[in-house]
């Protein structure tokens, strides 16, 4: 790990953050959006009540992020089984999300993604940059977090269309996508 940071800048690692920041920081953060409409008419709720369940997410998200620093700290040896059961959790969701046959499995499962994804997207991205980009971190940060925008912008129409023509379909490809 040495070797590499000290012979320059670390191009693998920072590709590695860009997808993550555009795989995971989109999927988990901002697709929520693009399915308020066709899941809501579905279940013939208002968009107000299904939206509801990102915030649920985001609760969960908070809470996990509370104390996933801490667990990634005391076990960082295990941090790649750390991170697949937190990719797996999120693939679980999704598929669970695609299998809904009401809400309430929306509102009962966001808390876990939001948990997961604390894991997996938003402490790792922290943690690596604070170990591997030590002078230009807020560079890094503001390039990584854009391209997140980036990656949403160039799939947020696939994805708009694949939510309208069957949203189960697309909240499988989503949870294949993390």
């Amino acid at each position: 790990m040495n070797e590499n940071k000290t012979n320059g800048f670390p191009t693998k690692i920072f590709i590695g953050l860009l997808l993550l920041s555009g795989i995971g920081g989109y999927f988990l953060l901002n697709i929520q959006g693009l399915f308020y409409v066709p899941v809501s008419e579905y279940f013939g709720v208002a968009r107000s009540t299904f939206s509801l369940y990102y915030t649920a997410q985001c609760a969960g998200a908070f809470i996990g992020a509370s104390f996933a620093g801490t667990i990634i700290s005391k076990y960082k040896r295990q941090m790649p089984i750390l991170i697949f059961m937190a990719a797996v959790v999120q693939f679980m969701g999704y598929f669970l999300f695609s299998k809904a046959q009401s809400v309430s499995v929306f509102f009962i499962v966001a808390p876990f993604l939001g948990i997961a994804g604390a894991f997996d997207t938003q402490m790792i991205m922290g943690l690596v940059l604070a170990n591997w980009f030590n002078k230009k971190n807020g560079l890094i940060l503001g390039i990584v977090t854009a391209f997140s925008s980036l990656f949403g912008a160039l799939i947020a129409p696939s994805i708009t269309v694949l939510a309208n023509a069957d949203w189960r379909t697309g909240y499988f490809v989503i949870g294949c996508g993390v």
